[in-house]
Parts: C-alpha cells; structure tokens; sequence
C-alpha cells in the first residue's frame, strides 16, 4: 500500500446493546406513567407529605415534558414506511405484562422492521440525552449569582 494513499475510515460500530437498554427503558418508563396531567391534585407528591420541603430544581422536567419528548423523539428517529401510529399502536396501547407477549404483538404490527425501529428509537433516546432516566429526571442544579 502506497503512504500517500488515503486509507478508509471505518464506521464506528453501532452500540446495539446500548440502543436496545434504551429503548426498553424509555418505553417501559411511558407505558408505566399513563397519561400525566397537569393539575394541582396530580402535581402533589405524597411521598414527601410531613418532612420539609425542598427547593424543586426548575430545570427538572416534569412527566408531561418526559411524553412530549419521547413522542418527538420517535416522530424523528422514525423508520420510511412506518407510521408513528403503528408504533403507538405497538408500544404503546397493548397492556400486557408479559415483556414475550408485548415483543410478539410488536412483531404482528411492524412485521419484520421491529429490531430496527427500536435500534433507531433507542440510538435516538440517547442521542436527545432521555436515557439514562436518572441523569434525564435530576439534572445537575445550575445557581447562579445575584449580581
């Protein structure tokens, strides 16, 4: 091989295993959150009740945030000839436990492009920095001076 010749850059590889934690974990955690509203009865945490309050970090997001940008994020991140209802449909709307039967349902709605849209979704939850959950609902605090 000549040294003047320029020599091919690979690819990096795809974290695969990354994207799939993910996905299962920003899918899981918006299955298990419902429908958050906003609302001063819903916005009460009882956890908390009897000790004294802290200050809330209002850059935190709340879960009505978590949704809207799990939803943008899919709409982005998604596949040609798959609609954000199938997916929706998918993920989404089957209530099953049973993580076999929810991968099953998935497989008859998307049909042979399942491990695709959750390598895309999941590349792009950690792309937008929603995974992982912990760094994404407690975000560093930033305090800044008064003068």
């Amino acid at each position: 091989m000549k040294s003047n010749q320029k020599q091919k850059k690979r690819k990096p590889e795809p974290a695969y295993t990354k994207n799939k934690k993910a996905f299962d974990a920003v899918i899981t955690h918006f299955r298990r959150m419902g429908r958050p509203q906003l609302g001063a009865i819903v916005a009460m945490n009882f956890e908390k009740a009897g000790g004294s309050p802290s200050a809330k970090n209002p850059s935190a997001p709340t879960p009505v945030d978590f949704g809207c940008d799990v939803i943008l994020a899919v709409t982005a991140a998604m596949p040609k000839g798959i609609t954000l209802e199938s997916v929706k449909q998918a993920y989404f709307e089957f209530d099953s436990d049973d993580e076999i039967e929810r991968n099953v349902y998935a497989g008859k709605i998307l049909k042979g492009r399942v491990h695709s849209v959750e390598q895309r979704l999941g590349a792009e939850f950690v792309r937008r920095a929603i995974w992982p959950l912990t760094t994404y609902f407690h975000p560093p605090r930033i305090f800044r001076s008064l003068n």
